[in-house]
């Protein structure tokens, strides 16, 4: 095979030495309640915090919209390491 070396593992999901396991991405996530663990945030310092916009965090926590994918990444990050978060994003 080219590029392949004999005896090295391969690389990929197809469940060899290197296999990667699927994030865990919930489908729905509490953003009021994220918040208020949050040290009780309103939601435009909540979003500020954590670079959401103000619209977007009012329209999840009355229902009017939900997180796409990537935002309930963050938001489930926020909930289990807020500490974690704030230092990767410099705040």
């Amino acid at each position: 095979m080219i590029g392949s070396r004999p005896g090295k593992p391969r690389y990929g999901s197809s469940g060899g030495a290197w296999s990667v396991k699927a994030a865990n991405v919930p489908d729905e996530v509490d953003v009021a309640a994220i918040r208020k663990a949050e040290g009780r945030l309103t939601q435009e310092a909540f979003a500020k915090r954590y670079g959401f916009t103000f619209a977007a965090v009012r329209d999840w926590e009355q229902g009017r919209k939900r997180p796409d994918r990537a935002a309930r990444i963050v938001l489930a990050l926020i909930e289990r390491e807020p500490e974690a978060v704030r230092r990767g994003l410099g705040t």
